[in-house]
């Protein structure tokens, strides 16, 4: 699977899980850029088996640009997450932390 992601562009591909899996591997790499890259748990049950990927625009706002660095008293993540707290949406779990990874130099891959 080739996914084409523009500069600043947003791109969320979930895969169901399995009740009886525990197990998830990736690998990635791009043509010239480095990458921010996560992995987050929600907290659904899947209606589907089938794998989404949806795609959000960048906007001209400064707060898109926003990299999780994994410290949980980063002063601009939480003022960017209090600013987006949204009581529709799904519990999450951070499995691996958001953060530039160099995958135009080397393949990421990890579980």
């Amino acid at each position: 699977l080739v996914i084409k992601v523009g500069r600043g562009e947003l791109v969320t591909i979930r895969v169901p899980t399995h009740e009886d899996g525990c197990y998830l591997f990736w690998e990635f790499a791009t043509d010239n850029y480095d990458i921010g890259f996560g992995v987050h748990f929600e907290w659904t049950v899947s209606t589907t088996n089938e794998i989404t990927i949806t795609t959000e625009e960048p906007s001209d706002e400064e707060d898109e640009d926003i990299v999780d660095s994994g410290n949980p008293r980063d002063v601009e993540k939480l003022q960017n997450q209090n600013m987006s707290k949204d009581s529709d949406k799904p519990a999450l779990d951070v499995i691996v932390p958001v953060y530039r990874r160099d995958s135009h130099l080397e393949v990421q891959s990890g579980s």
